[in-house]
């Protein structure tokens, strides 16, 4: 390409905020929509409803019913100690919840320990078919269980 075919394409790109909005928005819209070979922020999991219901869905992330603000863990305390500390969606087996955000969470290892997790990550984000998403409060289950 010639320097005055470059010069030509590059006043043509900044005479179209048009074509520059266009290709941000796309960017945008693809960074947003899960695939197929999603990064492994995405997890099947299979929610226990307080009702005796049970239905595998596909975990996105967590937070409050406002915003979405972890994809890979949840924050918990621990109910004795107090300190809170973050637990990586890939080290959990399932979550037994009792009232008011106290669960139990059992990890990969066999371990398990009372948390109390906070309100900011009371909300499970899921995403059903067709890449719509769905709020759930983890008020209304007994359990989640992580599928692998």
């Amino acid at each position: 390409m010639t320097l005055k075919s470059l010069a030509l394409v590059g006043m043509m790109l900044s005479a179209s905020p048009w074509l520059e909005s266009h290709v941000a928005s796309s960017t945008r819209a693809i960074q947003t929509v899960p695939s197929a070979s999603a990064a492994p922020s995405y997890w099947r999991i299979r929610l226990t409803l307080r009702a005796g219901q049970a239905r595998e869905a596909t975990l996105d992330g967590v937070g409050c019913s406002q915003l979405l603000c972890s994809r890979t863990g949840i924050r918990a305390r621990a109910e004795r100690q107090g300190g809170e500390s973050p637990i990586r969606f890939h080290d959990i087996r399932a979550i037994r919840l009792s009232v008011a955000g106290h669960a139990t969470v059992e990890t990969i290892d066999g371990a398990s320990r009372d948390v109390v997790i906070p309100v900011e990550n009371r909300v499970l984000y899921l995403i059903e078919a067709g890449h719509t998403s769905e709020r759930l409060d983890i008020g209304q289950l007994t359990a989640i269980e992580f599928l692998r």
